[in-house]
């Protein structure tokens, strides 16, 4: 085995939190959770990954709990006591294997790709759905903020809750933490 896999496979200590390796497992959204809950397929894909040695999974994007921030259908929610109850059972299966879990946070804004109520830092139709049918977003209130804001909260307690080692926000690819920097001009 040559010094950089050697290294790739030692231990390492992050904040507190040690991985068994320096393998992580990227977010991936898998689109499986029908009615927004994951089940026993869910449970299963992330424990498998466990088990074949990852050091750290990061779960595909949860939506939190606000009926604006899912993006696609069958893209989990935890604020839910029944999603809680799942993802307990979730990260419990992949701990068993020695691998360490944070949950992937985020509200997709003005890429919104289902039916119900865009909000956005503005009202401008994102790049995405110019030459596509979109939502024109509603320009979120200080109200939305703030409530977007302990939503996230909220969910970032609740995925403590049920054994998640740490939390990661979804702030990139243009969903709504990302949008907020985007500005008028270039979104």
């Amino acid at each position: 085995m040559d010094r950089l896999s050697q290294l790739l496979l030692k231990p390492i200590e992050i904040r507190g939190t040690l991985l068994r390796n320096r393998v992580a497992m990227a977010p991936m959204t898998q689109c499986r959770s029908f009615n927004n809950r994951i089940c026993d397929d869910n449970i299963s894909y992330y424990a498998k990954r466990a088990k074949g040695g990852t050091g750290l999974i990061i779960t595909e994007g949860i939506a939190i709990n606000d009926t604006s921030a899912h993006g696609y259908p069958h893209v989990p929610t935890i604020g839910k006591k029944e999603d809680r109850i799942l993802w307990k059972k979730l990260t419990e299966a992949v701990k068993q294997e020695g691998t360490k879990i944070f949950a992937q946070l985020w509200h997709v804004g003005a890429l919104k790709n289902v039916e119900g109520l865009v909000i956005a830092p503005s009202s401008i139709t994102h790049p995405y759905y110019l030459n596509k049918k979109g939502s024109v977003p509603r320009e979120m209130s200080l109200d939305d903020i703030e409530r977007t804001i302990e939503e996230f909260i909220k969910s970032a307690l609740y995925s403590k809750e049920v054994g998640f080692d740490g939390v990661e926000l979804h702030g990139a690819h243009g969903y709504l933490i990302d949008q907020f920097f985007l500005g008028k001009n270039k979104l």
